[in-house]
């Protein structure tokens, strides 16, 4: 089940506007994300830690 959607008045309303080539870039967008991820698979990797740590930190 996917959850429910609310809207604001002022989003509906600008979405009134929307040019039909907006709302086909939207919708095309929308199905390329609803399209089933590609397979992963695990890997192990091993890297210093001084670099795991600057990679936390920039992802924070």
């Amino acid at each position: 089940m996917r959850p429910v959607q609310y809207f604001s008045d002022q989003y509906l309303e600008q979405c009134k506007t929307m040019s039909t080539e907006h709302i086909v870039e939207f919708l095309d967008a929308f199905r390329l994300m609803q399209q089933p991820a590609d397979k992963s698979k695990p890997i192990s990797l091993k890297i210093p830690e001084s670099l795991l740590k600057a990679f936390r930190s920039k992802c924070e």
